[in-house]
């Protein structure tokens, strides 16, 4: 991939064959706007409307952009995206080099994913306070960028890098602009991103994923998602599918929306956080990222003070969190309940929640319909009718142990 960079780069620096290429000299003063909002698609409907057409087949292009409104109406995207821009968590912007802001035919800007990021401006023009740049199906000197996107839930944004890079940029009417950032992405370095966000999504709740894990986890199933067992699942293999062929190499689309304020002096301020506790930022009481003191509890391994702060309970000497186990009398990690069910070796006895396979040989985990399932006899009511933490997507069938 590193060779492919290295030809873009070398690309931006030379003369473009394409007439309607703007390719500078760019000069005029350096205009920083902060990214202070980020929008996805939440639907392939929406995915389209931000697409362009990336390879000039004459179809809209946004593979990646659908991936994501999957994700989200599954309830694993992150709705917290503000409060990651407040706590400086998340902090990108876009740098204009212009002579005049309304008109001017030679317009630079680059996208940083973050202040020490760097990366290939792409070059257009400002009509009436807008910009348009190169378009990436026929431009010879195409942008690129460092990214980092908020997606997963509970989860550091994604990093990724965009190559095929063009920005249109529209007014706000406040001194920003609406920016809509397309270009394409290495299919198989996405897949690894989603896997590496999985995984923290799934340890800040792993009652919330249970089947997520089942789906991802191959039997016999030891409660652990590799990247391998990730990246090979037929299911993500088809989503992160690269859609389009570009100079001769097969890349992911992408689209998605920002909203731009000017700040001539670095970050803007911002408000503080709503909720310090999914900003992805140490902040309050808490022990670790988002988790201990007044947050949910920490995964193992994580920072604690007291017991408290941890899923398991218990917080060691080096002041760590223990990782959970089947035999510490608590409910913790993937248990249905207190030591068994899931990753425990130990079934489940009567009156305990449960899915799948987890009770012992009498029983029977059901009705059906009830959130949480518990163990009981073919011919007894459930014990309990308590709602459940962990969610049920579409998107992951309940997979039988």
């Amino acid at each position: 991939m590193k060779l492919a960079w290295c030809s873009l780069l070398f690309a931006a620096c030379t003369a473009s064959t394409n007439s309607d290429d703007v390719v500078g000299p760019f000069t005029g003063t350096t205009h920083r706007y902060v990214i202070d909002g980020f929008v996805f698609p939440s639907n392939n409907t929406q995915a389209r409307e931000m697409a362009d057409d990336l390879d000039g087949d004459g179809y809209v292009d946004n593979q990646l952009g659908m991936v994501i409104s999957t994700l989200r109406s599954q309830g694993l995207g992150t709705a917290h995206v503000d409060d990651m821009i407040a706590s400086g968590a998340l902090v990108s912007s876009i740098e204009i080099v212009a002579d005049d802001l309304a008109n001017d035919d030679s317009v630079s800007v680059l996208y940083r994913g973050n202040d020490a990021s760097s990366g290939v401006a792409v070059g257009g023009r400002m009509i009436d306070g807008g910009f348009r740049s190169n378009r990436t199906a026929t431009t010879d000197v195409p942008g690129y960028a460092y990214a980092r996107l908020p997606v997963f839930a509970d989860a550091d944004p994604s990093e990724i890098e965009i190559g095929n890079v063009e920005i249109d940029l529209a007014p706000d009417g406040v001194g920003g602009f609406d920016a809509l950032i397309r270009g394409t992405v290495d299919s198989s370095e996405a897949l690894k991103e989603a896997w590496h966000s999985s995984m923290q999504m799934v340890a800040a709740d792993p009652d919330g994923h249970l089947y997520f894990m089942a789906l991802f986890d191959q039997k016999p199933r030891d409660w652990i998602i590799t990247e391998d067992e990730f990246v090979h699942n037929s299911l993500m293999e088809s989503l992160f599918r690269s859609d389009v062929t570009i100079r001769g190499e097969e890349r992911l689309s992408v689209a998605f929306r920002v909203h731009l304020s000017p700040c001539e002096q670095g970050r803007c301020e911002t408000a503080a956080p709503a909720d310090l506790c999914h900003d992805r930022a140490r902040d309050s009481d808490e022990s670790d990222v988002d988790c201990g003191g007044s947050c949910g509890p920490c995964a193992g391994g994580a920072s604690c003070a007291t017991n408290d702060d941890c899923d398991s309970h218990a917080c060691d000497g080096t002041g760590r969190c223990t990782a959970p186990s089947c035999g510490d009398g608590v409910r913790d990690g993937f248990e249905t309940d207190v030591d068994c069910g899931s990753n425990c070796g130990a079934t489940c006895q009567a009156g305990a929640r449960c899915h799948g396979g987890d009770c012992a040989d009498n029983l029977t985990c059901g009705p059906n319909c009830t959130d949480p399932a518990v163990c009981a006899t073919r011919t007894s009511a459930p014990a309990s009718r308590r709602r459940s933490r962990h969610r049920r997507h579409a998107l992951v069938p309940v997979l039988e142990r």
